[in-house]
């Protein structure tokens, strides 16, 4: 089980928001591609049908997954994405 600290997480889900104007470009475009980005990274990361759902509107990225997968907070860190402004849906 992930540990919760401003995610909604458990064993079998996990969702996040974060307001896009945090966030530039390129982190933007690797949230798009967060588990071929975690491959590359060499973050734990799950295969093709675990992928994270990520979705994005005018103002928000949104990310959600049903099952156990590699934590998104590792790939946050690695590209530079602060944590305060990140919050669960």
């Amino acid at each position: 089980m992930k540990t919760r600290t401003g995610f909604v997480s458990n064993s079998s889900s996990a969702s996040f928001c974060i307001p896009k104007n945090v966030l530039n470009w390129g982190q933007i475009q690797v949230l798009h591609n967060a588990a071929e980005f975690a491959r590359q990274a060499g973050l734990d990361s799950a295969d093709e049908a675990e992928q994270w759902s990520i979705t994005e509107d005018a103002n928000e990225i949104k990310g959600f997954t049903i099952m156990d997968n590699f934590d998104m907070r590792d790939l946050f860190e690695k590209i530079g994405v602060s944590t305060e402004y990140i919050h669960g849906e």
